[in-house]
């Protein structure tokens, strides 16, 4: 996990506070409302408002009941409400009553082909955060955590960029496996402005829906998807903060082949943003400044649990040559973690973890003190409230570089063993056999 605070010198009081009667609601006299949905232990009842068409509905479609929406029906029935930006514009999806329904019981809503405005004019009133640029996919639920405070999550696959990749087969050997596709990475996205050309000129990926799916469901199914565990016990009443959970999903389809066996691997990874914005406002009442707090953790893996390496089963003619492996394909080596502040708003008070405890352990930890006005305590009233959080984790064969600057964060993981993530071999091969050693066999299978 990365965490650091930033402190904000101007604060806005939107942020915080939530907005309570959104949207007036009209009583209709004379219709009945549609009884609950007839439920199916094994589908999700999702509420859609107007036509759909998306690919990222079709791979959520098996675990969904979808019933049309026309008027009747309450939103506190369903699990998800679910709604298509080609279909309502900004203006409908800010008016339109059962969003601001849906997300006062506490279901998730669900948005496909969204622009910018839609986010902008439509959602970040409920939610008090957006992100920026357009969106195949805008998934947002939120609530209040255990001491009463508002949260926001948003769930969002990732928007990526093209890399060009330079491959070429080692000198000794004929048959490495080369990439039928060029590797991405994430894209950036200006929030004033609107996605990159580059960003925008990318075709659908036909994995990500899949990741984003599986991601959304498994934030639907638990219990209390906003409680934060880590949130000390003892919390000011007189302290203002709010909680908003960014979840990015990230999928990329690699092909290739080996001695004539083609295949194609999913490597993806999921990213937990955790902003927490406390309200400095010991002076004056509508704050001094604010901290933020950011927490991030990533998973990431390979291939999806439903498909093998890109070759199996692949030796070098009848023999056992160390680098010729049963399994051929692609494995992530190292992974980046930034976060970039505008410099005229924001200044980077801290950063975690700063150094490394050799390549096996890594610990992350920060602290900061809030200054806040105590009402109980009369018109001068004031109290403090000290944020202290450390934990270790392990990062076996692997290592971390803090990579921060005056106001961007940066983190850099890289695998050590089998294959050390700064190491440049002299051959380029999408895949690393005979002509390209790995330092060590990664099992004693191998």
């Amino acid at each position: 996990m990365n965490a650091q605070p930033f402190a904000h010198r101007r604060w806005r009081q939107r942020c915080l506070t939530p907005l309570l009667g959104l949207t007036l609601l009209a009583c209709s006299q004379g219709t009945k409302p549609a009884p609950p949905p007839a439920s199916s232990p094994d589908r999700l009842d999702t509420l859609v408002i107007g036509a759909v068409q998306s690919t990222y509905v079709d791979a959520l479609k098996p675990s969904l009941n979808m019933v049309q929406y026309t008027g009747s029906q309450k939103p506190e029935d369903y699990n998800l409400v679910l709604f298509d930006g080609d279909a309502n514009s900004p203006t409908d999806v800010a008016a339109h009553p059962v969003l601001a329904q849906a997300l006062r019981a506490g279901k998730w809503v669900l948005g496909v082909d969204l622009t910018e405005a839609h986010k902008k004019q439509g959602i970040q009133g409920l939610l008090h955060a957006s992100t920026c640029g357009t969106s195949t996919a805008f998934a947002f639920h939120t609530g209040y955590d255990a001491h009463g405070r508002f949260q926001a999550h948003i769930i969002e696959p990732s928007r990526a960029e093209s890399q060009p990749k330079e491959t070429r087969l080692p000198t000794d050997r004929t048959d490495t496996p080369q990439p039928a596709t060029k590797p991405t990475k994430p894209g950036q996205q200006a929030c004033e402005g609107t996605a990159s050309a580059t960003s925008q000129s990318l075709k659908p990926d036909p994995g990500s829906p899949q990741v984003f799916a599986r991601t959304l469901l498994e934030a639907i199914a638990k219990p209390t998807p906003l409680v934060r565990q880590d949130t000390p016990a003892t919390i000011p009443n007189d302290l203002i903060y709010a909680n908003f959970y960014f979840t990015e999903t990230f999928n990329q389809p690699l092909s290739g082949s080996l001695k004539g066996y083609p295949g194609t691997q999913h490597p993806n990874y999921t990213v937990n943003r955790t902003f927490t914005v406390y309200l400095n406002n010991k002076n004056n009442p509508q704050g001094d400044f604010q901290y933020v707090l950011l927490e991030q953790d990533a998973a990431a893996n390979p291939k999806l649990s439903s498909e093998p390496f890109i070759a199996m089963g692949t030796k070098w003619d009848s023999d056992w040559v160390i680098g010729s492996y049963d399994e051929a394909g692609w494995a992530q080596n190292r992974m980046q973690l930034s976060l970039s502040a505008n410099p005229t708003d924001w200044t980077l008070v801290s950063t975690s973890p700063d150094t490394v405890n050799g390549t096996t352990n890594v610990t992350t930890g920060v602290s900061f003190n809030v200054q806040f006005g105590a009402n109980a305590d009369g018109p001068n009233g004031s109290g403090s409230f000290t944020y202290s959080n450390s934990q270790s984790r392990d990062i076996s064969d692997w290592a971390v570089s803090n990579l921060a600057t005056n106001t961007e964060t940066q983190w850099m993981y890289m695998s050590k063993n089998p294959v050390d993530g700064n190491y440049q071999p002299n051959c380029t091969a999408a895949i690393r056999t005979t002509g390209c050693y790995l330092g060590q066999l990664p099992n004693d299978l191998a």
